[in-house]
């Protein structure tokens, strides 16, 4: 916004040249930006437990997966949980699974349980779309148009 940048010019002019060498000397004076360092993952500090290459083997996602069951079991002992009548097939299907696609759907299966548990409703995350519409696609649509350009 030209104002905006005018009244920045005109704090500027009207700063004192003291004022200025001090902020120039604070600045030069601050060591060099986070941008510089080398990145360093510091979720998980043990550099034992960071994925690596190996990580993606499928005994060891398998392994991590059992690892995340076995937390959860506890919660999902409750009464009216039915994860305990499947548990041993679903453990049995874990341990033969070598396609990431079986072991996706096992942690399918672990999160639908889990989400039984869930007390409170799903967050909406965004508005849901209105089915009226167009009568042609029964659908709500966002239409664009060139600048001038009239809806017909």
């Amino acid at each position: 916004d030209e104002e905006e940048a005018a009244a920045a010019v005109a704090a500027y002019d009207d700063t004192p040249a003291h004022e200025l060498a001090e902020i120039c000397a604070r600045l030069e004076a601050k060591p060099q930006i986070a941008r510089e360092r080398r990145y360093e993952n510091k979720a998980v500090r043990s550099k034992a437990a960071r994925a690596v290459a190996a990580s993606l083997r499928a005994e060891t996602l398998r392994a991590e997966i059992g690892d995340l069951e076995a937390e959860v079991w506890p919660a999902l002992q409750r009464p009216d949980c039915s994860w305990e009548e499947g548990r041993r097939k679903w453990l049995r299907r874990l341990q033969s699974a070598q396609l990431p696609a079986d072991q996706a759907q096992l942690l399918l299966d672990l999160e639908e349980a889990v989400h039984t548990l869930q007390a409170a409703p799903d967050l909406v995350e965004r508005k849901p779309w209105l089915k009226t519409g167009h009568e042609a696609i029964k659908q709500r649509a966002r239409r664009f148009f060139r600048e001038g350009e009239e809806e017909e």
